[in-house]
């Protein structure tokens, strides 16, 4: 999966998004990687818009712990 740089956060290094299989993948700064399941093409697009605020806080406020992950 293709991921981005998250410029607009600190906590977040890279995101991709496969909206076939709704697997949100998220790179962390301290090199961990997290799949994401069953993650809304709306909520990652909104993680993966340039527009919003804080990518970090998005993230908590609306995935992280309301998906099924695992580490890779």
């Amino acid at each position: 999966m293709e991921r981005i740089p998250i410029s607009n956060s600190s906590s977040l290094a890279e995101a991709g998004y496969d909206a076939t299989t709704q697997v949100l993948e998220v790179k962390f700064p301290n090199g961990s990687t997290y799949q994401f399941f069953q993650v809304p093409e709306d909520l990652a697009m909104g993680l993966l818009s340039p527009w919003v605020g804080a990518a970090g806080q998005y993230f908590e406020m609306n995935i992280r712990n309301a998906y099924p992950y695992e580490k890779l």
